[in-house]
């Protein structure tokens, strides 16, 4: 039966949106397994499962080992759902602490207004730039004409003097720092663009002034990246003493 959208005759087409691919991938993933359980001797179900899912699979920007897991599907769909409507976003790198540290290894992470998606896990280094480059470029053509993407920081800063066990408590305090030093007059919109994206206590290190020493990474917009790195190193050295805010 004809709709008037060229489907009939027993050909049905329907456009998916970009967030869809590795969620219906996934779907698919998973079709095939329970048609062969439950479809006895034949086959024919789950190779048709199978050929939607590498359909899917050959659109999908992220390879379908490097996805997180059983989630990577919605994360993926999360991730697209709010780069659109984002006023900033970053791609990053992540190397999670593991029991072997010669892993070489890393995750993908895409954090839209402070909001992160694990979107792929365990990529060898060696694939790393290829991939970044890819989803770049996927994530370029949804987001708004005047959304920011955010570059890495890495750097090191202090902030308070009294031990934290919580992430909450952590970032409060490196928060404090970024509120005091990246001052918004002389830096028009950092302060509310940079995000934390990982860190990890320095139990051993402490600035001369007693503060606790962190190492973090930023998102900052690329204009700023050589600017905010020097202010944070300065109030490192010397609190309170930072670079001309001008730009």
């Amino acid at each position: 039966m004809a709709d008037g959208k060229g489907n009939g005759r027993g050909r049905y087409s329907m456009e998916f949106d970009l967030g869809d691919l590795l969620m219906m991938a996934d779907a698919m993933s998973s079709s095939v397994t329970r048609s062969m359980m439950y479809n006895g001797d034949s086959k024919r179900s789950a190779e048709r499962f199978r050929e939607i899912m590498r359909a899917f699979d050959e659109l999908s920007p992220i390879p379908r080992d490097l996805r997180t897991g059983r989630t990577g599907g919605y994360e993926f769909y999360n991730a697209c759902c709010d780069v659109r409507a984002a006023r900033t976003y970053g791609i990053h790198v992540i190397r999670e602490r593991r029991w072997r540290e010669e892993d070489d290894k890393v995750d993908i992470v895409v954090v839209a207004d402070g909001v992160s998606h694990r979107i792929a896990h365990e990529v060898r280094v060696d694939d790393v730039e290829a991939l970044v480059t890819r989803l770049e470029e996927t994530f370029e053509e949804i987001s708004g004409p005047e959304t920011v993407l955010l570059s890495r920081l890495q750097c090191r800063l202090a902030a308070g003097t009294e031990y934290v066990w919580n992430d909450e408590g952590d970032r409060a305090q490196i928060a404090e720092t970024l509120d005091r030093v990246i001052d918004p007059e002389g830096f028009p919109g950092v302060r509310e663009l940079v995000e934390i994206r990982e860190m990890s206590r320095d139990y051993e290190s402490r600035a001369e002034d007693g503060r606790r020493v962190y190492e973090v990474a930023l998102g900052v917009p690329a204009r700023c990246k050589e600017t905010v790195g020097q202010a944070l190193a300065a109030d490192l050295q010397e609190p309170g003493s930072t670079p001309s805010r001008k730009q």
